[in-house]
């Protein structure tokens, strides 16, 4: 009697190991499974990312120029213009509009109006401070806001603006 209780504890224990070591392996396939789940959604997760900050792009910059848009810079003349109020700092906005761009357009091509577009566009952006802000109004129009910066010192920029503009020729 006591070797068939010791067999039956021995068949109970052995059965006991199978058992554990089935759970032990449907436990790791799941595990992986639930990795591999993981994985994927993360990858979905930073895709997601990517697509807000690309939707916010489109949605804050201009196409041609990557510059504001039209309503990006007024969201932030308005913030600018409401900071420099509260801390009693000059504000000064400027609205730049390109010369002749429909005869740059009829003459050469649209192509060459939307080259000479872009060059205005970096040569605003090279012109201004960090604090300073250019979007594109529309067409050919620009709205370059000059935070803390009085009358003065906006009509050094555009006459330093229109300097660089006249003195450009088409080649460039």
């Amino acid at each position: 009697i006591y070797l068939d209780r010791e067999n039956q504890i021995s068949l109970l224990l052995q059965k006991n190991a199978e058992q554990t070591t089935n759970h032990f392996a449907e436990l790791n396939k799941v595990n992986q499974t639930l990795k591999q789940e993981i994985h994927i959604r993360e990858q979905l997760e930073q895709l997601l990312r990517n697509s807000l900050e690309e939707t916010k792009t489109v949605a804050e910059k201009d196409a041609l120029t990557g510059i504001a848009n039209r309503r990006s810079i007024v969201d932030y003349a308005k913030t600018e213009y409401l900071r420099c109020i509260s801390d009693t700092l000059p504000f000064s906005l400027l609205m730049v509009d390109m010369d002749n761009l429909k005869q740059i357009n009829d003459q050469y091509g649209h192509i060459a109006g939307d080259k000479a577009i872009i060059f205005l566009a970096r040569t605003l952006n090279k012109l201004l401070r960090k604090i300073d802000g250019i979007g594109r109004w529309g067409g050919d129009e620009f709205l370059v806001v000059l935070s803390e910066s009085n009358v003065d010192t906006a009509q050094m920029v555009a006459d330093r603006l229109k300097k660089r503009m006249n003195a450009i020729s088409l080649e460039e």
